[in-house]
Parts: C-alpha cells; sequence; structure tokens
C-alpha cells in the first residue's frame, strides 16, 4: 500500500545499500536531495566554454568579480552556491565604501561558501579571512580568492581561506581552561568536521591579525537550526574574542526569510528565520526609524520552536544569547550588482549586549 507524507505526496521507497543502518540510509536519501539557489536565474549564466563561473556585474556595467560556483547541490555542500544574501552584502559594503567605514578594517566571513562577499569586502579591507568546512568548499574559495587576486593584481596575503567549524570551533577562539565542543549543539545530519582540511588550517600569524578583528560577514547562513545555533554562538565567541583584545565587533547578517506553507500551523511561515529571531533580542539603533528594527516575533511563533531539533525544547528552555540586533533598511542602500532584490531578504547588525 502507498504511503503519504504529512503534505499528501508519496513517499517511495528506496533499497537499503547492503551493510547499510537505517540512521547511514537517511543521511544518504538527505544528501540525495538537490537544493538549488534560485540566484542562478537572475545573474549566474556562466559564458560558454567557461564551466560554472560566472563573471558579476555592477549596475554600471563594470566588473565586480568573477565566481566559480556550483549551480546546484545536495544541502551538504551548499557551500558551493551563490544566494541571495551574498549579493545584498555586497551591495551594503559597495555603498558603505563611499562613507569609508569600513576602510582598512579586518574582517572574517562566517560560512564564506564561494567568497563573493568577503571578495568585495577585500576591497576595502586591509585584511579578510574566508573561512567555511569541507575540502570542496574551501578548495573552490582559495581558487575564486587566487583568479581575483591575479585579476586586481591585490596583494596575495591580504586574503585567507581558513577552516572554521561552527560546531567544533578551534582551541585559540576558547576562553582559556573552557571546551566549548561538549556543549556544542549536535545533530546526527550534520557532523563535526574534525581535523583541518589540508592547507586551511590556522597559522600563528593569523591569531595576531584577528586580535585587530573589526567586522564579521555571515550571508545566507539560516537555513538549519541545530548549525543556525552552532553559528550564533561561533559569533559570539569571536565578539568575546574581539572584546579581550579591546576591540568591539560589529556583525553583519544577511538573509533571506524563506516562507513556506505549513500543515501543522495552516499558514505560510519562515520557521528557520522564526528560530533565529528567538536567538537574540531586537533593537533599534539612537536615530533609527522605529520600523527598521524589525518588529518582535509573536508569542506562537516563539512557541513554535520549542521542542524542535535544535531548538528551545522544553527541558533546556534559554534566554536569547549575549546579542541584541537592529534591522537595517535595506530600501536605501543602493542596488550596486545587477540581481533581482526580493522583498524577503534582510540585512541585521548585531553586538553584544552591554555588561558581556
Amino acid at each position: 500500500m502507498e504511503q503519504v507524507d504529512e503534505d499528501g505526496d508519496l513517499i517511495l521507497q528506496r533499497r537499503t545499500r547492503q551493510g547499510e543502518d537505517d540512521e547511514q540510509q537517511r543521511l544518504r536519501q538527505q544528501d540525495a536531495e538537490v537544493f538549488l539557489s534560485e540566484v542562478h536565474m537572475e545573474c549566474l549564466r556562466p559564458a560558454a566554454g567557461q564551466g560554472t563561473a560566472t563573471t558579476f556585474i555592477t549596475a554600471d556595467g563594470g566588473e565586480l568579480a568573477r565566481i566559480q560556483h556550483a549551480m546546484a547541490t545536495p544541502l551538504s555542500r551548499v557551500g558551493l552556491q551563490v544566494w541571495h544574501g551574498a549579493l545584498l552584502l555586497a551591495d551594503y559594503m559597495l555603498h558603505e565604501a563611499a562613507a569609508s567605514t569600513l576602510a582598512g578594517c579586518v574582517a572574517l566571513e562566517l560560512g564564506a561558501g564561494p567568497g563573493l562577499a568577503g571578495l568585495v569586502m577585500a576591497r576595502l579591507a586591509r585584511c579578510v579571512y574566508l573561512t567555511d568546512v569541507g575540502a570542496d568548499v574551501l578548495a573552490n574559495c582559495r581558487n575564486n580568492v587566487n583568479r581575483q587576486q591575479q585579476q586586481q593584481q591585490q596583494q596575495q596575503q591580504a586574503v585567507h581561506v581558513r577552516q572554521l567549524d561552527w560546531l567544533d570551533p578551534p582551541d585559540w577562539l576558547l576562553p582559556a581552561g573552557t571546551s566549548d565542543t561538549a556543549s556544542a549543539p549536535h545533530s546526527p545530519g550534520w557532523e563535526r568536521s574534525g581535523a583541518s582540511s589540508s592547507g586551511f588550517s590556522w597559522q600563528p600569524g593569523d591569531l595576531a591579525e584577528l586580535q585587530q578583528l573589526d567586522v564579521v560577514l555571515a550571508a545566507d547562513c539560516i537555513y538549519d537550526d541545530v548549525l543556525t545555533q552552532a553559528f550564533m554562538r561561533c559569533a559570539v565567541l569571536l565578539m568575546r574574542y574581539a572584546a579581550r583584545h579591546g576591540r568591539s565587533l560589529r556583525l553583519l547578517v544577511a538573509l533571506e526569510r524563506r516562507v513556506n506553507f505549513t500543515l501543522a500551523d495552516l499558514e505560510a511561515r519562515a520557521p528557520s528565520y522564526d528560530f533565529w529571531r528567538t536567538l537574540f533580542r531586537a533593537t533599534q539603533r539612537p536615530g533609527q526609524c522605529p520600523a527598521a528594527a524589525g518588529a518582535p516575533l509573536p508569542a506562537a511563533s516563539i512557541e513554535s520552536q520549542r521542542g524542535t531539533p535544535g531548538g528551545l525544547g522544553p527541558a533546556d528552555a534559554q534566554p536569547p544569547l549575549p546579542l541584541v540586533g537592529w534591522r537595517l533598511d535595506v530600501g536605501s542602500i543602493p542596488r550596486a550588482i545587477q540581481y533581482q532584490r526580493s522583498e524577503y531578504l534582510e540585512l541585521w547588525e548585531l553586538a553584544l549586549s552591554e555588561g558581556t
């Protein structure tokens, strides 16, 4: 008899491979599902004979960057694709360049993927670290960095590609005498990367440079609750690392609210976004339009996160992380790149709460 899922779709029974247990089968089926960034329909148009390398064009027709990328990947390899958040971050940085607020800074990007946002930041910053996990993702990012540096004749030491696993942060990021891995969120679907991928480990000179860290970037990192919580905890560790060296760190997060109709709520919701919003306190900057701070989540949205994988379960209900955040006015950011800017794109700035 045929089985259907909660949406009424037919469930196809896949043949189990010999010697494969239920968990291995579940992970293999999950990895067989392909995810496609909508960006490819707008501006990822590889030239004939150029594989999957796309040249991103500015609104005035100039060349911004040429990025090697994948067109579609399993969920575990979405870091090989370009997503809308990176384009919004690039717009913001190119706009901010006019006021020189980012000029000469030291920056680090979490979940850099192909490296588009970080490479735009490299036009302004003194030093940029592009971080991610996975040998293929890191190698692709480094290839893009090398290509961009050759084209623009940037100094080779200005941009570094490093492995940074949110589920297993490096020892230098932790306060002395502590271990973060025991309490880090974990799910069988997301394994810690373990030893650093060859050629992408942290170097002694990096730590001296990161003591001057000013800005952390992240684009489209909000799609899985387990990874979302790990990402935010890693951001807090970076902020506290900066604070220990007398720095006040800015965290810029660009994301696209992915809205779906759910049978559980009988309404259209963005559950991954809603969960992320429970992890910090939304506020507004002095002089900021109240509407730009972002409306608080309804109580029902917060309660819906309790008991979910990676969420705030009833037994471990906890206050938000020691962060405050405010939503920036996307409408005031000129569009510097040719792409379709969705109404669901948002840009947030976060900082440590006072007294933490």
